[in-house]
């Protein structure tokens, strides 16, 4: 067997091991849609005036990709567009703390989630934004999906991770 077909059967290997996790491009299934995607927001964590929130993206299709950051809008109660979450490796709650945002390969019925974080409240100078829903995008997808959540200040976007729950250590930890 040659070098490139022990690669194939390694990353293959890999991916059947460790489904959701990250796999080399040689094995890459088409990218993730929207269509295909449950989106849902999980959890409620929060310390010391911060707080966060998990997007799930759960496969409901045929084996595919995630990789980068999901575009979040923040809305109000009338479907305003009132804000947007900046893109960040990581922030206090955690999120990618080394290493290159990973490809993820989903197969269905698997998960991915990014973290979605920022302050619990303003200032009297910068008030937090009021809203009551997220519009969003799967990295690299057309199309989005409105999902509900809390408020935070400064909110911050993670990149997408393989599944159910941040596995990089926070930053204050």
């Amino acid at each position: 067997m040659g070098y490139r077909g022990f690669l194939g059967v390694f990353v293959l290997s890999v991916g059947a091991l460790y489904p959701g996790s990250a796999v080399a491009a040689h094995a890459q299934a088409p990218r993730c849609t929207t269509r295909q995607l449950e989106i849902t927001v999980h959890g409620d964590d929060g310390g010391l005036g911060h707080g966060s929130e998990q997007l799930w993206f759960r496969n409901r299709g045929r084996p595919c990709t995630l990789h980068g950051y999901p575009r979040v809008l923040l809305l109000d109660r009338h479907g305003h567009i009132v804000g947007r979450a900046r893109k960040t490796d990581f922030g206090y709650q955690g999120g990618l703390q080394e290493g290159p945002v990973p490809v993820i390969r989903l197969g269905r019925g698997q998960v991915a989630n990014a973290m979605v974080e920022g302050m619990n409240s303003g200032t009297k100078l910068k008030p937090c934004p009021h809203y009551v829903a997220y519009r969003v995008t799967p990295p690299g997808g057309i199309g989005s999906v409105r999902v509900p959540t809390g408020t935070f200040c400064q909110t911050q976007v993670h990149p997408v991770v393989p599944g159910e729950q941040q596995i990089y250590p926070s930053v204050h930890d």
